[in-house]
């Protein structure tokens, strides 16, 4: 019968996933057995370093299981994470209580589950489509199948809950486990804080950044002229200052790019960047260029998102990113495409990111700390530099150490950033990337140098990189201009149009008082709204946080206020295009 039963089973994994059904087909079991409970129900014991471990209760497998399942929905979670599979009886348990929520079952031993398949028929585990099961005991696996979920699903309450004896037997991988989980925590809740606060700001730099638009030229058209050539990211963090007598050897050696602060750095310390990237939204930015002499003429990598007053004070070449929908509808327009949509939250991972793109090779990172070394925030020359040692034994630092197994002080955004740039490194195995940042975290992906050596040796002939033949050759394009004339035209219309149409909508949501014919209304607006491309493309994107930040609402109230968030965003692009774009006389900032 155990055969039967397991005959089945694995015609349905060899249905569902061919790789997991070989490798169950070769695996053997070395460190389980199956043995039976007091009760008379099949359990096992797993074997490790000659302790043995009984995965369910040896007297009431189901007692116990029910018991577990009652105390999960106590507190009425969305998501239910179960780490430990086992024989199922928890699952099964849970389930009987409540289908609809949805499972996501992580098994670690791929023994245990083998037994699982001679046992029992499977189909409680696959039949179900809110169950989602991934088999592994790679910790990153596991925290990017958690990330899916958040990913897409900020407003779920998640429940987590791991099997008794899983606790003993995979300590470790449970540690590691929600040490991932929690740094895919933190980005999404960076994420968030960025966004909820920067909206405003950004959509009124979205407009004011139109009028440069006959000045700007696409990253992309620099692609084949970096392939294969080095580059040096140069941030701002304190260990730059062991950096700097160097640097001033390098101009014109190999390609320096400043990354946000950096710039300001280097412009206290007479040395030129070949480009400045700068993407920050806020007026602060502009106080890192405000007294540039040696940089001003420096290129400029930038994002629509980038404080609207900066460009002007640059004269050099400006190249767009691709950061968010407004610099992808501005390529769109130039009839370009533009590399993957990527945002990290500093300046120097999208920069990393780009670089990456356009093939420079290796990557040197100066300044990367991405903690608080030597008790500073920046290195000596920052426009914000200052001493935050008597800061750092708070309860808003975290103490780590550094690649020098040091102790030093970090925050929930340093580690955000860190993560993003292992992400780039990752998603790029083809470039070298060189960390030169002294005292900073370690970085994974990268090779740790002593760069002042390694630049003593490496960089020795001068590089031939020409930006401004590239950027002049593109803005000098008649069809360009036209084009970028007509998308200006044309957001100001459909600007004109959704606020229209949000007014209409909440007075109408104001004064009606039938849940059904509301309901109706808000079903006919959005309909209505994505005809536009400005609501479409640029606007709804930027709308996915909101359910997490009215998910205490009703259906009506939720959509009255993000119609309203729409509106305030409206407003705030028609004065752009009013006291920006038309040379009126700008109100407030």
């Amino acid at each position: 019968m155990t055969n039967n039963i397991y005959e089945k089973n694995m015609r349905q994994i060899k249905n569902l996933n061919l790789y997991l059904y070989n490798e169950i087909s070769r695996l053997e079991l070395k460190t389980v057995k199956c043995i039976t409970t007091k009760n008379h129900n099949k359990n096992v014991i797993k074997t490790v370093g000659g302790i043995d471990f009984v995965v369910h209760s040896q007297y009431n497998p189901q007692c116990q299981a029910q018991f577990i399942a009652e105390n999960v929905f106590a507190d009425n979670p969305d998501i239910i994470f179960l780490f430990g599979l086992g024989l199922g009886y928890e699952l099964k348990e849970m389930t009987k209580l409540n289908k609809n929520v949805r499972y996501f079952i992580i098994e670690p031993d791929e023994e245990i589950f083998k037994i699982l398949l001679q046992s029992s028929d499977i189909k409680f585990l696959f039949g179900n489509i809110n169950i989602h099961f991934i088999l592994g005991k790679k910790a990153e696996d596991i925290g990017s199948f958690y990330e899916n979920v958040i990913g897409c699903e900020k407003s779920v309450k998640a429940k987590f809950i791991i099997l008794p004896s899983y606790k003993n037997i995979y300590g470790d991988l449970i540690h590691n486990v929600f040490l991932n989980i929690k740094e895919k925590i933190n980005n999404v809740k960076v994420n968030i804080t960025t966004l909820t606060v920067s909206h405003r700001q950004w959509f009124q730099n979205y407009i004011g950044n139109l009028k440069y638009l006959n000045l700007m030229c696409p990253v992309t058209k620099l692609k084949g002229n970096f392939k294969g050539k080095p580059a040096i990211i140069i941030s701002a963090g304190p260990s730059l200052n062991y950096n700097i007598e160097t640097l001033k050897k390098l101009q014109g050696k190999v390609f320096l790019a400043a990354a946000g602060s950096g710039i300001s750095v280097l412009e206290s310390n007479g040395i030129k960047a070949d480009i400045m990237c700068l993407i920050d939204g806020w007026e602060a930015e502009s106080k890192l260029i405000e007294n540039v002499e040696i940089n001003k003429n420096t290129s400029l990598f930038y994002s629509s998102m980038l404080y609207y007053k900066i460009n002007d004070k640059l004269p050099g070449a400006k190249f767009l990113l691709n950061l968010n929908q407004m610099d992808k509808m501005i390529y769109d327009t130039a009839e370009e495409i533009p590399f993957d949509l990527f945002s990290g939250p500093s300046v120097a991972n999208s920069l990393a990111y780009n670089l990456s793109e356009l093939g420079c090779n290796p990557i040197v990172f100066l300044g990367q700390d991405f903690c608080y070394s030597s008790g500073k925030n920046y290195a000596k020359g920052a426009v914000y530099e200052k001493d935050v040692s008597e800061e750092l034994n708070t309860q808003n630092y975290i103490k780590l150490r550094n690649k020098n197994n040091k102790d030093v002080y970090t925050t929930s955004p340093f580690l955000a950033m860190k993560s993003s740039m292992e992400f780039c490194i990752k998603v790029h195995p083809n470039i070298e990337y060189l960390n030169g940042t002294k005292d900073g975290l370690y970085i994974e992906g990268t090779k740790d140098i002593n760069f002042n050596e390694y630049a003593d040796k490496e960089f020795i002939d001068k590089y031939d990189i020409n930006l401004d033949e590239i950027y002049y050759k593109f803005i000098n394009n008649e069809r360009n201009i036209k084009n970028f004339q007509h998308i200006i035209g044309n957001l100001e219309n459909e600007n004109l149009k959704l606020i229209r149409l949000c007014k209409d909508a909440i007075e109408c949501m104001k004064s009606e008082t039938n849940e059904e014919k509301n309901r109706k209304y808000i079903k006919n607006t959005y309909e209505q709204l994505d005809k536009i491309s400005l609501y479409k493309e640029i606007l709804n994107p930027n709308l996915t946080n909101l359910d997490y930040i009215y998910k205490n609402k009703s259906y009506i109230e939720k959509n009255k206020q993000k119609l309203e968030y729409i509106l305030d965003k409206c407003f705030i692009m028609d004065n752009a295009f009013t006291y920006i774009v038309k040379g009126g006389k700008q109100v407030g900032k």
